[in-house]
């Protein structure tokens, strides 16, 4: 006879023998092994199987960080992809509209993913985005300077610092260590 047994994720099958008291007896013995060794990794918090929603949940203060810079980014990628003059201050030509069309899929791709993992409540990818997207402003605030638009780089270094600030609270691990930037696992 054959019997089969689901325990978490994975089938396991045993032949337990009617003629043979002793084996069957046995094989009860190794099931409960088994099933006792399955259930203790199964009860432990780091337990790949279990969703990112279960383990942990984003803060309020941390989505009023990323939501509110999700909706800058995207609204920078609508006014580069409606009216790219905006940005170039005048003139229009076709490398303007090539460079707004960068612009618009970076801003979106970093909007959209801030949302996601933000959502999803993983708070490590969360906290990678962040710190991305802070490096980014920090670079268009450099890049401002340059060009001569002072007005624009408080506003971006804000946004900039606040993002800094969250990705540091995010996870726990301060993206300047080391254990920030390692595999969970």
């Amino acid at each position: 006879m054959e019997s089969f047994r689901i325990v978490g994720s994975t089938l396991f099958l045993f032949r337990v023998h009617a003629a043979r008291p002793k084996a069957s007896i046995q094989q009860n013995k190794l099931n409960l092994s088994i099933e006792n060794s399955v259930n203790n990794f199964t009860d432990r918090e780091d337990d790949p199987m279990i969703s990112v929603r279960e383990k942990s949940t984003v803060p309020k203060w941390l989505a009023l960080i990323v939501i509110p810079g999700a909706l800058l980014l995207a609204t920078g990628a609508i006014i580069a992809l409606l009216n790219p003059a905006m940005l170039a201050g005048g003139e229009i030509n076709g490398a303007v509209h090539v460079y707004a069309g960068y612009l618009v899929a970076r801003n979106l791709a970093l909007a959209l993913l801030l949302i996601i993992t933000l959502t999803m409540g993983a708070r490590r990818p969360l906290s990678t985005l962040m710190v991305l997207t802070a490096i980014i402003q920090i670079l268009d605030a450099v890049m401002n300077g340059f060009e001569g638009r002072w007005f624009l780089i408080p506003g971006v270094l804000v946004f900039a610092v606040v993002f800094l600030f969250g990705a540091a609270r995010a996870t726990g691990y301060p993206f300047w260590t080391l254990a920030a930037w390692r595999d969970a696992g």
